[in-house]
């Protein structure tokens, strides 16, 4: 059976389908992928992955047994596919029992779950499903994780894991703001860390269905963020040069 991560924000805005794209990205370089973007009428993983040309079915395509997984993936390279988002309701109804079939085709699932709190969303997603939660530095941010994190608790998921986001070491020191302080977020949304990725202007470039350099700092601290979550000891580098 393969991995089921799910990426998902309290607040929107905060970079989780970036976040999304490079982490399957960095993992399709040594195993299979699939990506789903559960964002109905809002999806956008179908031009960050630049395949929006050939989207002809989505995932309630397959949901609804209507096209099978291998005629409704679009294929972003040899390791990684993307079942994009509906343009009306997502069929929760037949959800739980998909994920669950497809948790034995492919090494790694991904979903990328719309912002907020959608409750009925979470019951419909296997309990084995690893969540990662991604917040940016500033309070209302880590209050909403720390409310998505209670929720997934209260579901009896694993214990869900932290991603900061757009983090910027100076921005720790110019305010006594809730939630600016990298000690403080992980207090105050009583997550534990799992990455951070620093603030990268760089990224805006994924909108594009662009790749990022392989230097690119963002880039590799998801490659690191990657690299614990199947269990290498990866220490955080200098705050300072994150």
């Amino acid at each position: 059976m393969g991995r089921l991560f799910a990426v998902v924000s309290g607040k929107g805005g905060v970079g989780k389908s970036s976040f999304s794209v490079i982490l399957a990205r960095q993992i399709s370089l040594t195993e299979s992928v699939i990506v789903l973007d559960l964002d109905e009428r809002l999806g956008s993983l179908d031009t960050m992955f630049n395949v929006a040309d050939n989207k002809v079915f989505n995932i309630n395509d397959c949901i609804n047994k209507t096209k099978s997984v291998n005629e409704a993936a679009l294929k972003v390279n040899p390791n990684l596919f993307l079942l994009a988002a509906p343009a009306d309701e997502l069929n929760l109804n037949g959800l739980y029992e998909f994920l669950l079939g497809l948790s034995f085709k492919y090494q790694n699932i991904i979903l990328d779950l719309p912002a907020g709190l959608n409750v009925n969303l979470l019951k419909a997603i296997p309990s084995f499903c690893e969540f990662l939660v991604v917040c940016q530095q500033d309070g209302i941010s880590v209050k909403d994780a720390f409310l998505v994190g209670e929720k997934l608790r209260e579901l009896d998921f694993f214990e869900p894991r932290l991603i900061i986001n757009r983090y910027v070491y100076k921005r720790s020191f110019r305010s006594k703001i809730l939630g600016v302080n990298i000690d403080n977020i992980i207090d105050s949304s009583a997550l534990r860390l799992l990455g951070i990725i620093p603030e990268n202007e760089e990224m805006a470039l994924l909108f594009l269905g662009k790749h990022l350099k392989r230097n690119n700092k963002a880039k590799q601290s998801v490659k690191r963020i990657t690299e614990r979550l199947y269990g290498k000891n990866v220490p955080l580098p200098n705050i300072k040069k994150i």
